[in-house]
């Protein structure tokens, strides 16, 4: 794994959907550059692979806290290139920038 964060900064959203008393979290990126997702990602689906058109992508937990307070996921690709997977950028799920009206 290419271990380096490359972006210092990244603005996401975490939504939560509620269906039938179940709540579900999604990671939402507006899609700022070449490898961003380009759909929801489900937050509670951890260490597995998953394919968004054209890329492929998977969630990590940073439980080492290398990159940030304990608790906080790390979103990676897979690089062709590299034939393996690179770290795109560091959330912590439960981190408030600014609350919604």
């Amino acid at each position: 794994i290419i271990s380096r964060i490359a972006a210092q900064t990244h603005l996401v959203s975490i939504v939560t959907f509620c269906t039938n008393g179940e709540t579900e979290e999604y990671l939402v990126d507006i899609g700022v550059g070449g490898q961003t997702p380009r759909a929801p990602i489900n937050i509670s689906h951890l260490d597995q692979a998953f394919e968004i058109y054209p890329d492929v992508y998977r969630l990590i937990k940073d439980s080492e806290a290398k990159y940030y307070a304990k608790g906080a996921l790390i979103l990676q690709y897979y690089s062709t290139y590299l034939k393996d997977f690179k770290n795109l950028f560091v959330f912590h799920p439960n981190q408030v920038v600014h609350t919604s009206d």
